[in-house]
């Protein structure tokens, strides 16, 4: 059956669209819950009114039902064993994130905690389950009965969203001689940078996660690790930078793009600097085909338009509230300039004046963009002239980002590198696919040894340096289901957390003195 690149896209608006009108009439004021929804209300409409069949670069893909069915099932699996609902062993990010689950189902909205802050992070994954968990504890009395119904639908939920991810990338790796449908599903669950290479040359494994290589500051995530540690930041990113690789207008760039705005504002920017890129490549191709008219209104459509004025101003208040993001954070040791800053990592030896340091820390950068990019860049590029075609310039441009996010820092630790990556760490693997799946020979394709011994040497290329990257994500399985039949406790066992309410610095999750904050005087639910 023809699978609709529109169909799809548009459901997965209305996925990563619903959690944001729950957010707007749980935590604001009811005339500003109704203006706003009205407006993103609007917004909607005029996508769907503007939706043509070939707003699509890839306008379909052909899927069995049997495929159809195991993808979903697959989705529910990847799901489960990343621990959504907490029916398996978790990894121990899951900690705080399971508290502010149980928070935004237990205390009235917006939270507020005893300590004189209001919760102000990425909350948008979990509000239409957190909706259905508190639905049932109103309703029940019994907070548990609450955590189990919610947990049972985040399980849903997740699973949904990853399934819409699933399917949209199939789509973009679509080709009618040779469907390789399972293949790239397996693909692109497994992607990773490989780890295994970084791990072996600085040994700094830390508890069977691979992706710490770099001495904790820097980190390119594979998917299978952004859904096992940080989910709610995720799914619907992937979503959106499917849905943004694939438009061929920038008309809806903008609506898509701030619809991902609620579910993280780190990768939000990767997202943002590939709408930018990618705008720009389409722009300056119609005025030089003499449409400039036309692609002013694509950038001004009403749906770029509305999305700007609705959920941009509510967010911006609503991050802006938050410690981390207003450099008001503090830690044991006093307030911390945890701002958007050059990494610190590469101004340390400069300021020291250590030449050692120097090189090392530049012989660091230099083997992370190679194991974590270089190898598959090179891949791809290869591919590109044995079909005799130019590398895009979104691509580059892609490449470009990922060279240059590692040299940046918000907060303590990693977390700008790791998250803004996840728009073109996506890009770079869904061309990767590309270039894999078409290399799978199909049966009486190649014609003459020249092209057998091209297309077999970059398959068998191709596969070593995917096996040697996939070694991270199973190690992400293999951590989980290994203490899930073992029993084994960990810290984050431990240490549960029951609510933020019980952790002093949290930093990272709340607005301090949030009654002083913009949000909470203009906007907020009082």
């Amino acid at each position: 059956m023809k699978i609709s690149y529109n169909r799809i896209r548009s459901a997965a608006v209305i996925y990563v669209a619903v959690p944001i009108f729950i957010f707007f009439f749980g935590w604001l004021s009811a005339l500003w819950a109704a203006v706003f929804s009205a407006l993103l209300a609007a917004a909607c409409f005029f996508f769907w009114k503007s939706s043509r069949k070939r707003d699509g670069e890839k306008t379909y893909a052909v899927v069995s039902k049997k495929a159809l069915i195991i993808i979903g099932a697959v989705s529910l699996a990847w799901c489960f064993l990343a621990g959504h609902g907490g029916f398996i062993h978790q990894s121990s990010d899951n900690t705080i994130r399971n508290a502010i689950f149980r928070d935004l189902i237990k205390m009235p909205w917006p939270v507020v905690y005893s300590d004189g802050s209001m919760l102000s992070y990425y909350i948008a994954h979990w509000m239409p389950p957190a909706l259905v968990g508190k639905i049932f504890y109103t309703v029940s009395g019994s907070v548990s009965a609450g955590y189990a119904a919610g947990n049972v639908f985040l399980l849903i939920w997740s699973s949904i969203g990853v399934f819409l991810s699933l399917l949209l990338v199939v789509i973009l790796t679509f080709s009618k001689k040779k469907p390789h449908i399972m293949l790239t599903v397996f693909l692109f669950i497994f992607f990773s940078g490989l780890d295994l290479v970084g791990n072996a040359v600085t040994a700094n494994t830390f508890d069977n996660h691979l992706e710490w290589w770099a001495y904790y500051i820097i980190q390119y995530s594979s998917f299978t690790t952004c859904l096992f540690w940080v989910y709610n930041q995720t799914i619907a990113i992937w979503l959106v930078t499917f849905c943004i690789i694939n438009e061929r207008s920038v008309k809806n760039f903008a609506f898509l793009g701030l619809l991902a705005l609620p579910f993280g504002p780190l990768p939000f920017i990767g997202i943002v600097l590939m709408c930018v890129i990618k705008a720009a490549v389409i722009s300056v191709g119609m005025i030089r085909g003499g449409r400039l008219s036309e692609a002013v209104k694509n950038v001004l459509s009403f749906q770029n338009i509305l999305a700007c004025v609705s959920v941009l101003p509510v967010y911006y208040l609503y991050y802006f509230s938050n410690a981390i993001a207003s450099n008001d954070a503090y830690y044991e040791t006093g307030k911390a300039n945890v701002g958007f800053r050059v990494n610190d990592i590469w101004l340390e030896p400069f300021a020291e004046g250590n030449v050692s340091g120097i090189i090392s820390k530049l012989l660091l950068y230099i083997f992370f963009i190679l194991v974590e990019v270089g190898f598959y860049t090179a891949i791809i590029l290869i591919y590109l002239k044995i079909k005799k075609k130019k590398a895009a310039p979104e691509f580059i441009g892609t490449i470009i980002m990922l060279l240059l996010l590692p040299l940046f820092r918000l907060g303590m630790d990693g977390d700008f590198t790791m998250r803004a990556s996840i728009p073109p760490i996506i890009y770079l693997a869904v061309e990767f696919i590309k270039a894999f799946t078409d290399s799978v020979p199909a049966k009486g394709e190649i014609k003459g040894l020249d092209e057998f011994i091209r297309k077999k040497t970059l398959l068998f290329v191709s596969s070593f340096i995917f096996i040697l990257g996939a070694v991270t994500p199973l190690v992400e399985f293999y951590r989980e289901i290994s203490r899930t039949v073992l029993k084994i406790e960990t810290v984050a066992d431990l240490e549960e957390t029951e609510s933020m309410d019980e952790i002093e610095i949290k930093n990272n999750f709340i607005a301090r003195n949030y009654t002083e904050s913009d949000f909470y005087k203009y906007i907020c639910k009082k």
